[in-house]
């Protein structure tokens, strides 16, 4: 009864209060302590910190995302918006990979966050970092089962900008051990065989 009274008492300090002036209070040292303390609530936490958020200015929002995206990983509405904040107004894109970071440690089999940092390397970064958007494409491919087909042009066009033509062919090879149906095995081998 006690626990339940000061779950109770937790939730009442997350609920969103009037707006005044700008909170520049620190929102948390550690957000997996956080989770643990809120046990099975994680995500009611999470969806705390969300309202809370238009207290708090955009130089804490990546504080804010942070916590949020610990509690809870799938909360996708707060990841998107975060990331996508950080790296198209801030122009702090190694933030945004950072958050999506987070989501991936928490559950690495959900293919959006990967998406989220490719999406964010190629819309914001300049120069485009091809090296890396290998690297997530592989991840993304081998760790999920919803990984999208476009992804895989998307790898060849990396390759052939980063001048490896000789690479190409065994992630052809690699994307056909990995394809998720026939329409993408039949796209993959013909792009094996237009390169005979």
């Amino acid at each position: 009864m006690v626990l339940m009274g000061g779950f109770f008492v937790g939730v009442i300090g997350l609920a969103p209060t009037p707006m005044g002036p700008t909170d520049t209070r620190l929102l948390v040292q550690n957000p997996l302590l956080l989770k643990a303390l809120l046990g099975p609530f994680h995500t009611l936490g999470a969806d705390g910190y969300w309202l809370r958020g238009a207290r708090l200015g955009p130089n804490r929002l990546f504080e804010q995302a942070k916590i949020i995206t610990t509690l809870d990983p799938n909360f996708t509405l707060s990841l998107r918006y975060s990331t996508t904040y950080l790296a198209s107004i801030q122009g702090r894109v190694d933030l945004a990979h950072a958050l999506c970071d987070i989501a991936i440690m928490h559950n690495p089999q959900q293919s959006y966050p990967y998406l989220l940092k490719i999406s964010h390397e190629m819309g914001y970064q300049q120069p485009y970092r091809y090296a890396k958007v290998i690297a997530w494409i592989k991840q993304v491919k081998t760790m999920t089962r919803d990984a999208p087909i476009w992804l895989n042009a998307l790898l060849l066009h990396a390759r052939t900008q980063l001048g490896q033509t000789k690479a190409i062919r065994q992630d052809l090879q690699w994307l056909l051990t990995v394809a998720s149906g026939a329409e993408e095995r039949q796209l993959i081998q013909a792009k094996i065989a237009a390169l005979d």
